[in-house]
């Protein structure tokens, strides 16, 4: 999801995490840079009425509210345990190894968003054949086996590799075989793939065709 305006993003993205919370999937986790976290808050309670708990990395501490002093310090095993439903938490404690990614990652959720989501992203590694997670796309990675819902924001236009936007795109597809196919499907290669979109190779057999036609966008049955 795309934004030319960090306010309308966020709303939409809010907007969906209030359904989640609504319908009760389970917790919403937004993961968002330290800058954003307090915007991001203002925004939830101003535009929608939503509360939700900033966790402030230093003081180790759940903030409610913009307004008001944090709550007691209670250790970085307090991040599995926010007051509120809507959680958020900087992703510059996902990006280092600290104790709060290691206890998030243990957890499930209902939703997890990740705004400002191009900052996940894979290197090619000279003598490897597969590309190396960052810290924050291998937590996505994780994550998204444990969450209902998965949403990813970033800012347009967006000026990333076309590997990278296949590295969030299997994100999405984490337990979801809808978004690129099961294991077994080309559409999880971009290597594979990206050629095929770009118009600069041709499919020439029909059985190649019919494997990419049918992975994954139409679901095979038993009859």
């Amino acid at each position: 999801m795309g934004g030319h305006s960090g306010v309308g993003k966020t709303l939409s993205l809010a907007g969906a995490a209030l359904v989640s919370a609504l319908l009760g999937d389970g917790p919403v986790l937004i993961l968002c840079p330290a800058t954003l976290t307090t915007q991001w808050q203002i925004e939830l309670k101003d535009k929608l009425n939503i509360p939700s708990a900033v966790w402030l990395s230093s003081e180790k501490a759940w903030r409610l509210d913009p307004d008001e002093i944090p709550m007691p310090s209670i250790g970085a095993e307090g991040v599995t345990k926010c007051p509120r439903q809507i959680a958020l938490v900087s992703t510059g404690l996902i990006f280092h190894n600290t104790e709060e990614r290691r206890l998030l990652m243990s957890k499930s959720f209902g939703m997890v968003i990740l705004d400002e989501a191009h900052r996940a992203r894979g290197k090619q590694d000279m003598d490897a054949d597969e590309r190396t997670a960052n810290n924050l796309l291998s937590f996505m990675q994780e994550i998204a086996k444990k969450a209902r819902h998965v949403l990813l924001g970033t800012a347009t236009p967006i000026q990333t590799d076309v590997e990278d936007l296949w590295d969030l795109l299997k994100v999405l597809g984490m337990g979801a075989e809808h978004v690129l196919g099961d294991a077994w499907s080309d559409w999880r290669s971009a290597e594979k793939s990206v050629p095929i979109i770009s118009g600069k190779r041709q499919v020439a057999e029909e059985r190649e065709a019919w494997a990419l036609f049918r992975k994954p966008s139409a679901q095979t049955s038993a009859s």
